[in-house]
Order: C-alpha cells, then structure tokens, then sequence
C-alpha cells in the first residue's frame, strides 16, 4: 500500500477503503513542509508518528509510576520491536494509528487524574474523532480505555462531549467525499453519493470488520491467536523485556494502567486474529503482523509497569544499567 498512500497524499487523493481522510491530509501537509524525494516525505512522516506515539507512551508510564526507567524500557522498547519498527520506516497509515491510539490512552488518563478538567475530556473525544477519521479499527482501543476507567467510566466518559467525535470524523470524511468530486489522479470508488462514503467508511467491499470478505473458517481464526503468542515471542522482542510485560501484567492486573495494556493487548492481537480469520499463508501472515503491531503499545505498558517495580526493589541505580543493557541488546 506504501506507493497508493504517497501518491494519495501527493494529490490528495482517496486511497482504498477506509480511505483514512486523516493520514491523507497529515500526510500532504507534512509533505509541502519537506524537501526531497517525496516518497522519503511520506516514509518520514510515519517515523515521525511512532517517536511521537513512543513518547507519549513513555510520559504515560512516568505519570503513573514515577519511575523514568518504566518510561525508558516502555517508550524505546516499543519503538524497536521488530513490526513496530518495520511500520515505522515505510509510507503506512499505522504510525500514524500508533500516535492517535497512544494519545487516546494519554488523554484517558489525564481524564481521570482531572475529572473535574473539561479540556482533557473534549481532548479525549476529539482524539476518538481522528482515529475514526484514519481507521475503524480504533474501535478497538475503546474496550481498553473503557476498562481503565472502570468503575467510573460511566461518569467520566459517558459525557455530551462524545459529539466531538462525530463531528471530528465527519469533517474529515466530508473532506474526502469534496475532493472526490474533483477526480484527483487517485480516486478509489468515485465516491458520488453519502451512501458510497458510508460503504467507504465501513470498508463493506472488504467485508467491514475483517480484512477481507474471503474471511477463512473460525478455527484459523483460533490457530492465528494462538500463533500470535509465538510469533511476539520470537520476532518483537528479547525475552528479558517480554518477561517484564508478563511481570507488570500480573501485578497490575487490578491497576488503571495494567488494565489498558491487557486490553490494548487482547483487543489488537488475539481478538483481531479472531475476527479477521486469515488463512495460513505467509501473505496472510504477513497482513496480520502489521496490525498486531498495535497491541505491542499494550506489551510496552506492561513491560514499563514491571520494570517500574524491579526498579523499586533493587533502586534505580542498579536496575537502570540492566534497563539501558537489555535496551541495546533489543535493538542490535
């Protein structure tokens, strides 16, 4: 998709459903800016997207635990895991999903730090808004930030505030149903009417909420799940910095935090594998890696969280060079 999305960005075109208006427009903007060869605009643009997702996954992790190294081993380890990092050199919308999906989270969190702080609120919302203006799939992240929040999601959220939302949304699709009408170079589907940018939005011509109408029987769908546990263990990440997470999962478990990261993670990867139901073939494999990458902004959190408790055990200054070496040894 990387050459349909720089081309869609370079004229502003509709790119293939869900057309993610946001990424087209960001990404044009961010385009004009630069100089150079447009292509490594647009493949910039996505690393730009995922530091600035890495660092607001790191400043969430030092506001809830106060610890600077659970904001280096979560913000830098989810930056070098290997689809994270993959994603974030190439013209993909999924940096760009990793920024709105980690500001959902962050903006959350300040919400419930401020409950009485409206801004944080009509933040939270109109962040919501973006993710639906670049991809259903942020529908997602909603499960996750919902069980943050428990008990008080209902007082905290359920607010008129939502409206922002829409309203976010429907400005971008509105964007790119006007553009449409001035049949740039690409023009995915024409898009003449408000019911092809609704069958647009909804992707109804890859079935919706899977990645393809050819979806495969239910026990592929199983076996991608399972398989989605081997494959984080042996391509993301060291097994060090996998132990942390599955450490800061058990003792967060009832904590805000935790409860976000086991969403983000169950939601983005098993789940999705449940839904999309592929079959067992490399490209199919491949497909899916790309969306698994969103989970990993859950395995970080978790990680950070254990690594803000073993840094509490043995003090900083001991657990911060074991923290720095298994960094490094990720990334080499």
């Amino acid at each position: 998709d990387s050459g349909e999305l720089t081309v869609a960005a370079y004229c502003l075109g509709v790119a293939h459903p869900p057309g993610c208006p946001l990424f087209v427009r960001l990404a044009h903007g961010w385009g004009q800016l630069l100089g150079g060869d447009y292509g490594w605009r647009i493949n910039l643009f996505s690393g730009f997207c995922t530091a600035l997702a890495a660092a607001l996954l790191a400043d969430l992790l030092r506001r809830a635990t106060g610890s600077r190294t659970a904001a280096l081993v979560g913000g830098l380890g989810f930056a070098w895991l290997g689809s994270v990092w993959g994603q974030a050199v190439i013209a993909e919308v999924f940096g760009l999903h990793f920024a709105i999906t980690m500001g959902l989270g962050w903006l959350g969190w300040r919400v419930l730090e401020n409950p009485g702080e409206r801004r944080w609120l009509w933040g939270f919302y109109a962040c919501l808004g973006l993710g639906l203006a670049h991809h259903h799939t942020f529908m997602l992240a909603l499960p996750g930030l919902l069980w943050m929040a428990w008990p008080h999601w209902r007082r905290v959220l359920l607010t008129p505030a939502w409206l922002a939302s829409l309203g976010v949304a429907g400005l971008f699709y509105g964007d790119m149903w006007w553009r449409a009408q001035g049949h740039p170079a690409l023009n995915w589907g024409g898009l003449h009417t408000l019911d092809d940018v609704l069958g647009h939005f909804l992707r109804r011509s890859y079935g919706t909420f899977q990645l393809t109408r050819k979806a495969d029987s239910l026990d592929h769908g199983v076996v991608h799940g399972a398989a989605y546990l081997l494959f984080t263990y042996a391509r993301q990440a060291p097994f060090a910095w996998v132990l942390l997470a599955l450490w800061g999962g058990w003792i967060g478990r009832s904590r805000p935090l935790g409860r976000l990261g086991w969403g983000w993670l169950i939601a983005f990867g098993p789940f999705f594998a449940l839904i999309g139901r592929q079959r067992l073939d490399t490209f199919h494999l491949d497909m899916l890696e790309r969306f698994y990458a969103s989970s990993y902004l859950g395995l970080a959190l978790l990680a950070g969280l254990g690594a803000a408790d073993l840094s509490r055990r043995v003090g900083p200054r001991r657990f911060g060079p074991v923290a720095a070496a298994l960094l490094g040894w990720q990334f080499w």
